[in-house]
């Protein structure tokens, strides 16, 4: 009996653990992937102002000029502030709203069918948008973030963060800017996610090789030392 419930609470214990290696490659994809398409409807609104604008003079929707250039100018900024995780959980908070807003006024009907009918609700355009944000104001931006960065450097806590972590840290986000930059405004979202993708790939094998070569090396030197 004590053997079975050894082996529930090892297996449970285990089950929290991988549950929680998960947090930051979700959160990150989340960012990854909403982030972006906040980034292209943001552009989107920006190269096409003047339709921006009557379509929010249509919503009704007071200044509708200066709402519709805040509001672009929110979507492209919150877009990449996301993607790097910078300042993400403040963004999340306009970008929250902004969503809610969108709700009320361009598809009040699907808003006020969440309990008549929860799946027009659901089906929503901003309700992704929404659930995005959501999730990034109540469980932050993960460890991949440049929020997780300026953190470690105000509390001078490099030693704990461990060379490891930080060197992964500084590389995944490096790659995050690079890719950004160099392609992120000439292709569509899912070309974009699937090279993020493949560049994280790259990053968690080269990990896992990283972490077997030290495995290897730390039972190899103590066969060398007796050698000699």
């Amino acid at each position: 009996m004590n053997s079975l419930l050894k082996g529930s609470d090892w297996a449970y214990v285990l089950f929290l653990k991988v549950a929680n290696y998960l947090q930051c490659p979700f959160l990150l994809s989340v960012r990854l992937c909403w982030g972006w398409l906040f980034l292209q409807s943001g552009i989107g609104k920006i190269t096409h102002i003047d339709k921006t604008v009557a379509f929010f003079t249509d919503l009704q929707i007071p200044a509708p000029s200066f709402n519709a250039h805040f509001n672009a100018g929110l979507e492209t900024v919150g877009g990449i502030l996301l993607i790097l995780g910078l300042g993400s959980r403040i963004i999340a908070v306009p970008l929250l709203i902004n969503m809610i807003v969108a709700f009320l006024t361009a598809e009040h009907d699907k808003f006020m069918s969440f309990f008549s009918e929860s799946g027009t609700f659901f089906g929503a355009d901003a309700f992704p948008f929404l659930l995005a944000s959501l999730l990034v104001l109540i469980f932050g931006p993960g460890f991949f973030s440049v929020d997780t960065l300026i953190a470690t450097w105000r509390k001078s806590e490099w030693s704990a963060l461990g060379k490891g972590k930080l060197f992964w840290l500084l590389w995944v986000l490096f790659i995050l800017v690079y890719v950004t930059i160099y392609a992120g405004f000439d292709g569509p979202p899912l070309a974009l996610v699937t090279r993020w993708w493949n560049a994280l790939i790259a990053i968690a094998f080269a990990g896992l090789a990283y972490v077997a070569a030290q495995a290897i090396l730390k039972k190899s030197s103590p066969r060398l030392a007796t050698r000699f």
